[in-house]
């Protein structure tokens, strides 16, 4: 049966309610198993990301015939720790076996070590595209504001790869207690 183009339209209006609610749901979850604010604001790598972009003030605002300069090593930069990010998260899942997977899941908790891995490189992720997102516009205008705030987000991109780093490493620990007790 065909459907009118009201109800067509209706239909693709629900479509899009229920993709909205759900991109929702998944920044809520994330946002949540990533701690929230606090965690943000507790954390020592915001920290170290805002003092390295004041001490590094006068690279990310050098021009050189108008444009600025620190942009395109930006560009070079974040799809590599992109990659990182994607590639550490396939090899978490793609070697792990069930005991391993069971112990971090740890019985189905909302908040278990696998979701917060998982929240942790998708926090890291979109810290990455804000910073290659910022990194475009500044080369679209030149504003001192919009290319610290893109330097800042590098430098956090940058740093929070340690925190990932550590994540791996915790987890590590975990799967060789598993693999060990076989």
């Amino acid at each position: 049966m065909k459907q009118s183009p009201s109800q067509h339209e209706q239909s693709e209006s629900r479509g899009t309610s229920e993709s909205h609610r759900q991109k929702n749901s998944t920044f809520r979850v994330y946002w949540a198993l990533y701690g929230g604010t606090y965690s943000l604001i507790k954390s020592p790598y915001i920290y170290t990301a805002i003092i390295f972009t004041i001490i590094t003030n006068p690279l990310w605002t050098t021009t050189e015939e108008g444009k600025r300069i620190w942009p395109q090593t930006e560009i070079d930069i974040i799809p590599g720790l992109m990659g990182f990010s994607l590639g550490g998260m396939a090899i978490l899942l793609a070697f792990s076996n069930e005991k391993f997977i069971s112990a971090i899941r740890q019985d189905g908790k909302i908040d278990s070590l696998f979701m917060k891995c998982v929240a942790s490189f998708f926090h890291f992720l979109l810290i990455q595209t804000i910073a290659l997102a910022f990194s475009i516009i500044s080369i679209s205008y030149d504003s001192n504001f919009i290319s610290g705030l893109g330097f800042f987000f590098l430098s956090y991109g940058m740093l929070a790869a340690i925190s990932i780093a550590g994540l791996l490493l915790q987890i590590s620990r975990i799967f060789n207690v598993t693999e060990t007790k076989k």
